[in-house]
């Protein structure tokens, strides 16, 4: 398991930091684990908003280059309107 403190819900890590680092620290993680690139991020439930800067943090991995896998299977739109997102998701 690679562990990035990062990735942690929001309400669990009150630290600030750029989603830029965090994806490069997700490259570098990955690439050091699997001794080069990945074929494939696996990402579990992407949209539900536990982590505010997430998505940005899954942008920057696109403009990397990375392949995605987002699996979505419980939504925001039920019955949780906190978890909504304001933007775009990838």
């Amino acid at each position: 398991m690679i562990h990035i403190p990062q990735l942690a819900y929001s309400a669990d890590y009150h630290h600030s930091f750029e989603p830029e680092d965090v994806a490069s620290a997700m490259v570098q993680a990955i690439e050091s684990h699997f001794n080069g690139p990945c074929d494939i991020v696996h990402v579990h439930n992407p949209i539900l908003a536990k982590n505010k800067k997430f998505l940005k943090i899954l942008k920057a991995l696109q403009k990397r280059g990375l392949s995605l896998l987002l699996q979505i299977h419980d939504f925001a739109e039920d019955g949780r309107p906190r978890s909504y997102f304001t933007e775009d998701y990838p």
